[in-house]
């Protein structure tokens, strides 16, 4: 390198007395002359080289200006129909991908956190990776599927509208050429999707609402889908079932009655009774039965507070669905208190130097929901329409008169210990074969005795179905055990003090 410096020297020194005064080119011009002498094959790598390079240049410019071309063309030429991560045909376009292998690309997958209708042998639900683009046919027109990554700064993280705590579901959007911007073949395609979804095994959508780990302590939604529960799964007495489910189903058909009139298209209902006695499985039959997502909230989790269960009931809920709010007693909800009047307490002296200074301090607020933010949740102006809420409760005493108001809660059913009816009923369903068929041609009269040898409203159905089901493939080896079991159930109640039938008025 010295040797090569010296050379770029020299040539300069040799050509000019003054080499404060040369320029920039003539010193350019030495280094190459002294480059090209010092490495001789550099003529022969740049007369290789440089063609090449500037040949490629001037392709990649052509290529580019092409695509830039095509891309123009492609953007004005196609169609777009956006699914939210929110939405349920979003999960039935990303399982009818993964079916379908993805269309022309299948190679970025990943494992789905929640049910599909595509599992491998080893149970693996998989999906479309996001930033994942795909072409597919339907129909014989060409559609492009695209579900790109949301990257959700946490101080603009929204923490309802996602399947994993923290991590936003991917939006999935579809596309299709179009000159008049027409999407109807992404419509046919969704409706195809609806309708593929209703013609396999019936499933009801439960969403349950869990703490997140995203920007202000928000939650998430964990989805799963499973077999829907039927009706006359759900051991109830049959008149209170019938009411219930006429009243629902006159609800569900008058939404356009209820515009009419200008009353929000909403309605309530307590379950009140033990646990055991079915509150929570009617709810399920009932999403199950109409067809439509249940969406369980437990007011008792932690971080569950009158904001965030504001936030749930504004952006989180379908316009369509059962809400179900689980023991809203175990929540701390009761009711409200009065409060004593100051001349009634001495030690509250409004005189006294010291309670005036325990009068001025900031009140600090009371951890979790109370009664007001559950009510403005409730029945807010932004509550959404075609709402079924049903509220669960072990003490339905317990709870304030402003809740369970019309409008609020409409109808309030008890559940309380089996009846005979409800014995006999629950009997005669766990001993039928899958095509409601029974499985014993005297099966009926079975269950008849084997409702008298239970007292009434002393056991709870829950109760009664764990006996039966050791014994599902042989009603008679049930009937000859229920006395010994009635005996050794009503003795361990007796003991516990829990032994009383439940009839609570509300």
């Amino acid at each position: 390198m010295s040797a090569f410096l010296t050379t770029i020297a020299a040539g300069l020194q040799g050509n000019h007395t003054d080499v404060l005064n040369l320029s920039v080119d003539q010193v350019s011009l030495q280094f190459f002359s002294s480059l090209r002498s010092y490495f001789p094959w550099l003529d022969r790598f740049l007369a290789v080289v440089l063609p090449v390079a500037i040949l490629l240049t001037g392709l990649w410019q052509h290529v580019s200006r092409i695509y830039t071309l095509t891309s123009g063309v492609q953007k004005s030429l196609l169609s777009h129909l956006t699914v939210p991560g929110s939405h349920e045909l979003n999960k039935l376009v990303c399982s009818h991908l993964s079916k379908q292998g993805f269309g022309q690309n299948p190679r970025s997958v990943q494992l789905a956190p929640y049910d599909t209708a595509s599992k491998d042998s080893n149970g693996l639900n998989y999906l479309p990776a996001p930033t994942t683009d795909a072409w597919f046919k339907f129909n014989g027109t060409w559609l492009k599927f695209t579900r790109k990554d949301v990257q959700t700064p946490n101080n603009n993280f929204h923490p309802f509208l996602h399947e994993t705590p923290g991590v936003p579901d991917p939006d999935v959007t579809l596309s299709c050429f179009s000159l008049t911007g027409n999407v109807k073949p992404i419509r046919d395609f969704l409706d195809h999707l609806k309708q593929e979804a209703k013609g396999e095994k019936h499933t009801t959508r439960i969403i349950r609402i869990i703490p997140g780990q995203g920007g202000y302590g928000g939650f998430g939604t964990r989805s799963v889908y499973k077999p829907a529960r039927k009706l006359d799964s759900v051991a109830m007495d049959a008149s209170k079932k019938s009411e219930m489910v006429t009243t629902m189903t006159d609800f569900i058909a008058s939404e356009n009655w209820y515009a009419d009139q200008g009353i929000p298209w909403r309605i309530g209902y307590l379950f009140y009774g033990p646990p055991g006695t079915g509150k929570t499985s009617i709810a399920t039959a009932i999403a199950g039965h109409f067809n439509i997502p249940l969406v369980i909230v437990s007011l008792a989790q932690p971080g569950m507070n009158d904001t965030t269960l504001q936030q749930v009931f504004d952006d989180l809920l379908p316009p369509n669905c059962v809400c179900l709010l689980e023991d809203i007693d175990s929540a701390g909800i009761g009711r409200e208190g009065t409060a004593k009047p100051a001349d009634e307490d001495s030690d509250n002296n409004p005189s006294d130097p010291r309670t005036t200074a325990l009068m001025s301090r900031p009140v600090k607020p009371k951890p979790g929901v109370s009664l007001a933010g559950l009510l403005n949740a409730i029945d807010g102006a932004a509550s959404h329409e075609g709402r079924i809420l049903v509220c669960t409760t072990n003490s339905p005493n317990s709870l304030d008169p402003a809740l369970l108001r019309p409008g609020r809660i409409d109808m309030k059913i008890l559940f309380g210990n089996a009846s005979a009816e409800v014995t006999e009923s629950l009997f005669r369903h766990i001993y039928k074969d899958i095509s409601g068929e029974r499985t014993s041609p005297d099966v009926a009269q079975m269950g008849r005795r084997f409702a008298a040898s239970i007292p009434e409203k002393q056991v709870t159905p829950a109760e009664i179905q764990n006996f039966l089901l050791p014994h599902r493939t042989d009603p008679s080896k049930a009937l000859d055990g229920v006395e010994a079991w009635v005996k050794d159930m009503l003795a361990s109640k007796k003991q516990s003090g829990n032994v009383a039938s439940f009839e609570g008025q509300i």
